[in-house]
């Protein structure tokens, strides 16, 4: 028969808790009192009484494999961005801190340089503050539209332009980029047919459900070059060479929009029109509120640029 084995209890406590119980001892509390006061283990009081171990606390657990300097930064910019009505989502997260990883040149045990499931659990718990902004912006996006609100916006915009609202006096310096998907095979419509019998429309052939294009367009009515992303894991030659001259062509898995999609044309295809024209920056960008463009790599590309980016 297997022996029952009682777990021993997990005390979980501060480097704040710590001093006061060791200054409450030195005021005569006993230190069998203090231990079941403050729930520090007798033997650690001891320990550290007798000077067999340092007097600061102990962190429970795994240290962050980050370093707690980049997660603040993380978090600042979770913060920021939901401040502008652009919440940060899973996949943006996660494709930030794989970029990360991989221009540092970090050791982690992430798979891929790309974080799991547990990382991002353990990471809300340290950042609580990141939930918090998240649910807000989600509350604010689904209140209805209002004057107000519409006076609220042009009010923020005006004070993140900052000293740069001059920017608005310049049609061809404001871009706005929207995407918009095509179905390839939309559900079928409605057709008459015997009772009881399956039938069907065929109307095309094709397996990928939908295509994604994002047109990027100024207050002057310049079109840049555009990104059409495409449902496949291999872009054939023939998406590629029947592309108009300088759009963006890619790939993902569901035909949608992703950071990394989104950060590949940024820099690669409309960064270098704007340089191609000559562009003086700052310039500003409006985007559609899709999370799936935000990355933290990318706001490093625009500032290091000077460009901004909203």
């Amino acid at each position: 028969m297997e022996r029952k084995r009682n777990k021993g209890k997990i005390y979980q406590y501060s480097a704040e808790s710590l001093h006061n119980v060791l200054a409450a001892i030195h005021d005569g509390m006993s230190v069998l009192r203090a231990s079941k006061t403050f729930q520090i283990p007798r033997t650690t009081l001891r320990d550290k009484l007798a000077g067999r171990t340092p007097l600061h606390a102990r962190r429970v657990g795994p240290e962050c494999q980050l370093g707690k300097h980049v997660e603040e930064k993380l978090v600042e910019w979770i913060v920021g961005m939901a401040a502008r009505g652009f919440p940060v989502n899973k996949e943006g997260l996660l494709y930030s801190v794989k970029k990360l990883v991989e221009e540092a040149n970090m050791e982690t045990g992430f798979v891929n340089k790309t974080p799991g499931k547990k990382w991002l659990e353990l990471f809300l718990k340290r950042h609580p503050i990141v939930r918090q902004k998240h649910a807000e912006y989600i509350n604010k996006a689904r209140a209805s539209v209002t004057e107000e609100k519409i006076r609220e916006w042009f009010s923020e915009t005006t004070t993140l332009l900052g000293k740069n609202i001059d920017i608005l006096n310049f049609p061809a310096k404001i871009w706005n980029m929207d995407e918009t998907a095509m179905f390839l095979s939309p559900k079928g419509a409605l057709i008459l047919a015997e009772r009881g019998k399956s039938t069907y429309d065929i109307t095309t052939t094709s397996e990928k459900e939908n295509v994604t294009t994002l047109i990027t367009v100024n207050a002057e009515g310049e079109i840049a070059p555009s990104l059409t992303i495409f449902k496949y894991d291999r872009l054939p030659a023939a998406v590629s060479n029947a592309a108009p001259p300088g759009w963006g062509i890619g790939k993902s898995d569901s035909g949608w929009m992703q950071s990394e999609t989104f950060f590949e044309y940024f820099s690669n295809v409309f960064f270098p029109y704007l340089q191609q024209k000559n562009t003086t920056f700052p310039i500003v960008v409006f985007l559609d509120g899709h999370a799936s463009h935000l990355s933290l790599n990318l706001g490093k590309f625009c500032r290091e640029r000077e460009k901004l980016s909203w």
